[in-house]
C-alpha cells in the first residue's frame, strides 16, 4: 500500500471510529488561554494557532471548538477530561502520563533580551556557539519564566544565575526596571507585549541572541476524555495535509509570523508589509511589471489585515528585527517612528518623479521636521455611502451633509434582515485604526476628545457616552449579526453584494463600490459627507497610506527603487492603461485631478473636498494638546487605542455595559499616561 493510500485508509478508520460517538461528542472541544500573538480572543481568526487547529480538523472532516480559560483552569479541565485537550502546549515531563502530544507545529523562538543602554559585553551581531554564549552569560541575572523551554544546554549549564518569574509580562517589567540583566523570552511575544501593554518600552530593548531555543507547539490530548488516540491521529493527518498544500505557511504569513528573511538565488529579495485593501491588491497584482524592469529584484509580499500589519510592523521595529524592507504606514507612524530613528529619510528621487506634484497636505502628513519619510500610495477621508434604490423605495432622501440623528432614522427605516439588507454597516472589530477610527470621529462630533489640555484622559464624559451609545444602537439594532467581527474588507463585501443600506467609512472605497465588475450596487451607489452630531470639527478623518523604508533594512537602495515606482506618475499611467482611470490612487497628486479625471469619475470631486476639508491640526471642538483626527499623535496611542477598542468590542458582544467600558478605559488610559510621564501624581489635599 502506498503512503497516500495508507494515510487515506488510516483517516477512514479514524473518522468511522469518531462517527460512532454521540452527536454531542462529534465536536472536539479544547481549552486554551490567551497566548498573544499566537492565540487570543481579540486576534483576527482568534490567532494563528486557533486557525491552524480548526483548519487541520476541517481537512479530515471534523469540527472543533476552542474555549478560552485562565491557565490553571484550562489545565485542570484537560487533566480531568472536561475537555478533549489543551493547546498550545510545549513538550514537558510535567504533563506526565495524563496526555498524548500531537505532532509539532511552529511555536516559540526563544531569545535573550536586554536594555539597549546597558553594555553587557554582548554584541547583538556577534556569532557565538551555544557553549560560548552560555559561558558569557554566567555573570548576569537572567529572568526565566517558570516552565519555559530554553534548550537542554541552557537548562543543564551550571553557574547560570537564573531568576524564575511567573509571566512574560513580569519578566519584561523586571528587565525594564533593571532588576535583571537579561530576559529569556519568545521574540514575537516580547514585541507584542511591548506594543499592546508597554509602549514606553518600545525601542528601549534589543535581542542579543534571538534563537537561544526553538520550542514547538503541540496539542496535549487528555487521556481522560474519550478516545484521545483517534483525536490525536486525526489532527496529525490534518496537519500533514496543511503542510503538503502549503497552507501552514499561508496561515503563518496571514498573521505575520514569519521568521526567516533570506535572499533568493541570484536576486535581491525585498520584503513588503502592506495593508490588505483594494489599492494595495492592485499594486501587488501589477508589481510584476516592476520586477520585469528590475530583474535583479524579487518582491516578497506580506499583505496583512490592518490590525495585524500595525502590530507586526511596530513589533518588528520595537526590537530592531529587520524583517521588512518596505512598510505601509500613515501619518501617525511617520511622525512617531521618524522621531525614534526607525525610518529612513527619503532624499534622492529618480528623474521624472516630480515630488512637487504631491499635494502639499499629503506630503506634510508624511514628513517630520521638514524631511519626508514615506511616499503616498493614496490618501483618504471618510464619507457616507448609501443605496439610492433603497432610499427611493422608502421615499426618503439622503442630505448632502447628514446628521447622526438622520442616520439613526434612516438605518431603522431601511433595516430588513429578512430580505438580506441591514440598515447600516460600521467597523466593529477592535483596533485603533479599526473600530476606534470611526468611534473617535463620532466622539469628536459629539464635542468630545481623548485628552484635555493637560493630558488628562476624558473618556468617562457625556460626549463619549453619547457617541458610544449611538454606535452600539446602530450596530446592535440595525446592523449585521456579530458586529464585533466587522472590518472594512468584510463590510466592503457586504455592501458590494447589496446587504448594507448605509456605510460610513473611507473615501477610498468609492472606487471599488463604483466598479460594476466588483460591485452589484454600482449603479445605485450614492455618497454624502460623514455625519455630524454637535459639530463638524473632527467628524471626518484624514489618512494617507504611504510606503516607507525602515532604518533596519539592509536593502534600502532596492526598496527605494520600488517605492518611487509604486507612487510615481508612471505607475498611475499604467493603472489607467490596465485598470481604467477610476483606479488611480486618489488624493495624492495634483495631476490626478485633471479635468478628464473630474469629468469621468463621478465621486472624484466629493473625495477631493473631503480630503482637503479635514484638518488634523484642529481635530476637536475644544483645545487639545495633540494632532490627528481619528488618532492621537503620541507613541502610546497604538496601545491605548487598541485596548480601548477591545473594550468597545466587548460592548458589542454584550460583555460590558457602556458605563463600565468607559470607566475601565478611563482608568487604563490614565495609568498608561502616568507610566509614560505625561501625568504626575498630585498630592492629596490635607
Amino acid at each position: 500500500m502506498t503512503g497516500g493510500l495508507k494515510a487515506s485508509f488510516l483517516l477512514g478508520l479514524i473518522v468511522l471510529g469518531m462517527g460512532s460517538q454521540t452527536d454531542a461528542a462529534s465536536t472536539l472541544v479544547f481549552a486554551t488561554t490567551e497566548r498573544r500573538p499566537y492565540i487570543g480572543e481579540s486576534l483576527p481568526n482568534q490567532g494563528y494557532v486557533h486557525q491552524l487547529v480548526v483548519e487541520a480538523y476541517q481537512r479530515v472532516g471534523l469540527d472543533v471548538e476552542i474555549r478560552f480559560y485562565p491557565q490553571a483552569r484550562a489545565l485542570a479541565m484537560a487533566r480531568n477530561g472536561g475537555v478533549d485537550g489543551l493547546l498550545p502546549i510545549h513538550a514537558s515531563s510535567a504533563l506526565g502520563s495524563d496526555f498524548i502530544l500531537s505532532a509539532p507545529f511552529p511555536g516559540d523562538r526563544v531569545g535573550l533580551l536586554k536594555k539597549k543602554d546597558r553594555s553587557l559585553g554582548l554584541d547583538s551581531g556577534a556569532v557565538l556557539s551555544t557553549e560560548d554564549l552560555l559561558e558569557t552569560l554566567k555573570p548576569f541575572r537572567i529572568g526565566v519564566v517558570r516552565g519555559a523551554l530554553t534548550g537542554r544546554q541552557f537548562d543543564q549549564t551550571a553557574g547560570l544565575n537564573k531568576e524564575l518569574i511567573s509571566s512574560d509580562a513580569l519578566n519584561l517589567e523586571k528587565l525594564y526596571r533593571g532588576r535583571i540583566d537579561l530576559a529569556v523570552i519568545d521574540k514575537f511575544t516580547a514585541a507584542d507585549l511591548m506594543v499592546s501593554q508597554f509602549p514606553q518600552m518600545i525601542g528601549q530593548l534589543e535581542f542579543v541572541h534571538s534563537s537561544l531555543a526553538e520550542a514547538d507547539f503541540h496539542i496535549a490530548f487528555s487521556m481522560a476524555a474519550g478516545d484521545a488516540s483517534k483525536a490525536h491521529a486525526a489532527f496529525n493527518v490534518g496537519l500533514q495535509r496543511l503542510v503538503e498544500a502549503g497552507r501552514l505557511d499561508q496561515i503563518l504569513a496571514y498573521h505575520g509570523l514569519v521568521n526567516d528573511h533570506h535572499a533568493a538565488s541570484g536576486r535581491t529579495k525585498v520584503r513588503i508589509a502592506a495593508v490588505d485593501n483594494p489599492h494595495v491588491r492592485t499594486l501587488k497584482r501589477l508589481s510584476h511589471r516592476f520586477e520585469q524592469m528590475n530583474p535583479d529584484i524579487e518582491l516578497e509580499w506580506m499583505v496583512l489585515d490592518e490590525p495585524i500589519l500595525r502590530l507586526r510592523t511596530q513589533a518588528d521595529l520595537a526590537i530592531g528585527d529587520g524583517q521588512f524592507d518596505v512598510m505601509a504606514i500613515g501619518p501617525y507612524e511617520a511622525k512617531n517612528w521618524a522621531d525614534r530613528g526607525w525610518l529612513t529619510p527619503l532624499v534622492a528621487f529618480p528623474e521624472g518623479y516630480d515630488l512637487e506634484d504631491i499635494i502639499t497636505p499629503v506630503r506634510k502628513a508624511l514628513s517630520y521636521r521638514n524631511r519626508l519619510y514615506a511616499l503616498p500610495l493614496y490618501a483618504e477621508s471618510s464619507m457616507t455611502y448609501y443605496r439610492k434604490d433603497l432610499f427611493d423605495q422608502a421615499g426618503i432622501q439622503m442630505p448632502a451633509a447628514p446628521s447622526y440623528d438622520q442616520i439613526r432614522q434612516f438605518a431603522a427605516q431601511l433595516h430588513d434582515p429578512d430580505a438580506g439588507v441591514y440598515g447600516i454597516c460600521l467597523r466593529g472589530r477592535a483596533g485603533w485604526g479599526g473600530n476606534m477610527a470611526l468611534v473617535t470621529t463620532m466622539v469628536n462630533s459629539f464635542g468630545g476628545r481623548w485628552f484635555d489640555e493637560n493630558w488628562n484622559p476624558t473618556l468617562d464624559t457625556s460626549a463619549w457616552h453619547g457617541a458610544l451609545g449611538l454606535y452600539r444602537e446602530l450596530l446592535l439594532n440595525h446592523g449585521p449579526p456579530d458586529p464585533h467581527l466587522l472590518d472594512y474588507n468584510r463590510i466592503l463585501t457586504l455592501f458590494s453584494e447589496g446587504h448594507c443600506a448605509i456605510w460610513i467609512d473611507a473615501t477610498s472605497f468609492a472606487e471599488p463600490l463604483s466598479d460594476p465588475s466588483r460591485s452589484a450596487v454600482a449603479s445605485n451607489l450614492g455618497w454624502a459627507r460623514a455625519p455630524v452630531a454637535r459639530t463638524a470639527i473632527g467628524a471626518q478623518w484624514l489618512w494617507v497610506w504611504g510606503l516607507a523604508i525602515p532604518a533596519f533594512s539592509n536593502e534600502k537602495e532596492h526598496a527605494m527603487r520600488f517605492i518611487t515606482w509604486a507612487t510615481s506618475p508612471a505607475y498611475s499611467e499604467t493603472l489607467i492603461e490596465v485598470e481604467g482611470r477610476q483606479s488611480v490612487p486618489p488624493g495624492t497628486r495634483h495631476s490626478t485631478y485633471s479635468h478628464a479625471y473630474l469629468e469621468q469619475i463621478p465621486f472624484a470631486g466629493a473625495v477631493y473636498r473631503a480630503i482637503t476639508a479635514a484638518n488634523p491640526e484642529h481635530p476637536t471642538l475644544k483645545v487639545v494638546p495633540y494632532q490627528g483626527i481619528q488618532y492621537v499623535d503620541i507613541p502610546e496611542f497604538a496601545s491605548i487605542g487598541m485596548r480601548v477598542g477591545e473594550k468597545v468590542e466587548q460592548v458589542l458582544k454584550g460583555q460590558l455595559g457602556i458605563e463600565q467600558a468607559l470607566r475601565q478605559s478611563q482608568a487604563l488610559v490614565g495609568e498608561q499616561m502616568k507610566a509614560s510621564g505625561y501625568l504626575t501624581i498630585k498630592p492629596l489635599r490635607r
